[in-house]
C-alpha cells in the first residue's frame, strides 16, 4: 500500500484484527503460561538450578546468609468431603454430590431447581435482523425450564430498527411503564456504551432485572450447546428474581454471611465503590439464604471502616426484616481486596468500627454478638502440588506454610481444567464466633459452592464473588449505586 505524497520504498502492511484474532491468540498463548503441575515443578526446579550456579544471585543469597532448599516444600494438608448439592427442599431424589470436579452442570438435565419464581410478565427487546435467533433460543429455554420446574411465560416482544444504546433506552423507558418482572436485551456485540445505557437505565432509574445477552451467544451450534446456554440463562434468570437454583446444607440454624469487596470508577478515578453483599439464613428446616445487597460511593484512598460498620447495620437491619426482627447468631464476614501491607490498618480501623456497630445493635436487645473477621486474597503467589497433579477440591493447609502469628490457612475450592489450581488464603482477622478453625474453613468450602452464575465451585466464597460482581457493575457502568429496590435480588448477575 502506498500513502499519497509519500516517495521512497514501498513497504507491506498487513491489516490485523484485534476482535478476530484475539480469543485464538489467548488460547495459544495460555498453552504456554498455565502449565501443568509437572511441568510447572520442573520449571522451578530448573530457575532453582539457574540461581545457585549464577555467581551474582549466589553472592546475594551468601550476603543475606540465607539458602534455596534442593525441593519443594513438603505440607500435611487434609481434603474436606465433597458436598452434596440440593435440588429441591423436600426430594432426596432431587440431589447430587458436587464431586471430585466441583462440577453440577449435568444434573440440571433432568432435576429442578431448589426454589423458582415463575416469570409470568417480562419482556424482550431484539433488534429486528435478530428475531429469528430469539425465537429458536426462546424454544430451548422453554424446553429446559420444563424439566428445572421453571415456569416462563411467552414475553412481550419489541422489535427495534437499529442497536443504538438511544434507541435501547428509549424502548426500555417504555417497557418499564408496564411494570415487568425482567426484560431480556440481545445486543448484536459487546460495546460498553449500550451495556452502560440498560444497565443505568433499569437498575438506577427503574428497578427492573435485566438480561443482556448477545447474539453470538444465542446462535445454533453444534451438539447441545444452545441446551448448554439456555440452562445457564434459566438459572441467571431465576436468581435475578429472587430463586434459589440451588443450596448446599447449612451448619449454623441462624448466620449471615457477608462479603465486601472495592472497585475504582472508571470515569472518575478518584472515586471508589464499596459493595456489600449478604446471605442471610435463619430456622432450622430452611436451608436456603435470602439475600442483602448495598453499595457505597468514597474517595479513592479514604478511610472505609465507617461506612462497612454503616452497612453491617443496614444488613442487620435487613435481617430483622426477613425473619420477625430476629438478629443473627452469627455474623462472618469475608473481606476481598486487601493488600498484605493493607492488613494491619484493616485489622486496627475496620474490625474495631465493625465491632463498634454491632455490639451497639446487639446491646439493645441483651444479646452478645458471635463475629468473625476474615480477608479473603486469591492475588497469591502460592501453589500446591500433589503426587497425581493438581489437589483436588477441598484440600485445606494449615500449617508449615502458615504463619504462627496469624489465624490463617490456605483452601483449594476448585477443580483446574487446564493449568495449575491457585489456592485461596484466608486470614482470620478476628474470631469471637466461637467456631474452631476446622468449622470456619468448612463453612467457607460450603460458601464457595454458592455462586449462581456458575454450576461448580468459585475461588472464594459466594459473597465476596457476588461483592465483587456488583462493585465491578457500579465502578464500570453504572458510576452511581443501583435503585434501593434492587437490594433484596442478585440483580448484578
Amino acid at each position: 500500500t502506498k500513502i499519497d505524497g509519500t516517495s521512497g520504498k514501498i513497504q507491506k502492511i498487513e491489516r490485523f484484527h484485534p476482535k478476530r484474532f484475539f480469543p485464538r491468540l489467548m488460547r495459544d498463548l495460555a498453552g504456554h503460561t498455565r502449565l501443568s503441575p509437572d511441568r510447572r515443578i520442573v520449571r522451578l526446579e530448573q530457575i532453582n538450578d539457574r540461581l545457585k550456579k549464577c555467581k551474582d544471585s549466589a553472592d546475594i543469597f551468601r550476603f543475606w546468609k540465607t539458602e534455596l532448599d534442593r525441593r519443594l516444600v513438603e505440607v500435611r494438608g487434609r481434603v474436606l468431603p465433597p458436598e452434596m448439592i440440593l435440588l429441591h427442599p423436600v426430594e432426596t431424589k432431587a440431589r447430587t454430590p458436587a464431586g471430585d470436579k466441583a462440577d453440577w452442570q449435568a444434573a440440571f438435565r433432568d432435576k429442578p431447581m431448589y426454589l423458582t419464581v415463575a416469570l409470568k410478565h417480562w419482556a424482550i427487546v431484539v433488534p429486528a435482523r435478530e428475531t429469528r435467533t430469539i425465537g429458536n433460543f426462546l424454544n430451548c429455554l422453554y424446553q429446559v425450564s420444563r424439566k428445572m420446574t421453571f415456569m416462563i411465560n411467552q414475553p412481550h416482544f419489541v422489535e427495534i430498527g437499529n442497536d443504538s444504546p438511544n434507541v435501547y433506552v428509549e424502548t426500555l423507558e417504555q417497557l418499564c411503564n408496564r411494570d415487568p418482572q425482567l426484560i431480556m436485551c440481545v445486543v448484536t456485540d459487546d460495546k460498553a456504551d449500550r451495556y452502560a445505557a440498560i444497565k443505568k437505565k433499569c437498575c438506577v432509574n427503574r428497578a427492573i432485572p435485566t438480561q443482556v445477552i448477545k447474539s453470538r451467544t444465542i446462535t445454533p451450534r453444534h451438539g447441545n450447546m444452545l441446551l448448554s446456554v439456555a440452562t445457564k440463562v434459566a438459572i441467571q434468570l431465576n436468581s435475578k428474581l429472587g430463586g434459589i437454583p440451588w443450596v448446599v446444607k447449612v451448619l449454623m440454624e441462624s448466620v449471615m454471611c457477608v462479603g465486601f469487596d472495592v472497585c475504582r470508577d472508571t470515569k472518575d478515578k478518584n472515586k471508589c465503590y464499596g459493595a456489600l453483599v449478604a446471605a442471610m439464613n435463619h430456622g432450622k428446616h430452611r436451608q436456603h439464604s435470602e439475600f442483602y445487597s448495598t453499595v457505597n460511593q468514597h474517595s479513592y484512598g479514604a478511610d472505609l471502616s465507617d461506612s462497612l460498620g454503616l452497612n453491617i447495620v443496614k444488613a442487620l437491619r435487613s435481617f430483622q426484616g426477613a425473619f420477625e426482627n430476629n438478629l443473627p447468631e452469627r455474623i462472618i464476614i469475608y473481606r476481598d481486596g486487601v493488600g498484605d501491607g493493607e492488613l494491619k490498618y484493616v485489622h486496627e480501623h475496620e474490625v474495631g468500627a465493625v465491632r463498634e456497630q454491632v455490639d451497639r445493635i446487639y446491646k439493645a436487645y441483651e444479646k452478645k454478638p458471635k463475629l468473625a473477621f476474615i480477608v479473603v486474597s486469591k492475588r497469591i503467589n502460592t501453589r500446591f502440588f500433589d503426587a497425581k497433579g493438581n489437589p483436588k477440591p477441598g484440600t485445606v493447609v494449615d500449617d508449615v506454610i502458615t504463619l504462627p502469628e496469624r489465624n490463617d490457612f490456605y483452601l483449594v475450592s476448585q477443580s483446574a481444567r487446564q493449568g495449575t489450581v491457585s489456592p485461596t488464603s484466608y486470614n482470620v482477622l478476628y474470631n469471637g464466633s466461637e467456631l474452631g478453625a476446622d468449622q470456619l474453613q468448612v463453612h467457607s468450602y460450603k460458601q464457595t459452592h454458592m455462586y449462581y452464575n456458575w454450576t461448580g465451585t468459585v475461588q472464594v466464597p459466594a459473597v465476596c464473588q457476588y461483592a465483587n460482581k456488583l462493585a465491578a457493575l457500579v465502578g464500570q457502568f453504572l458510576h452511581q449505586p443501583p435503585h434501593t429496590r434492587l437490594e433484596r435480588k442478585l440483580h448484578f448477575l
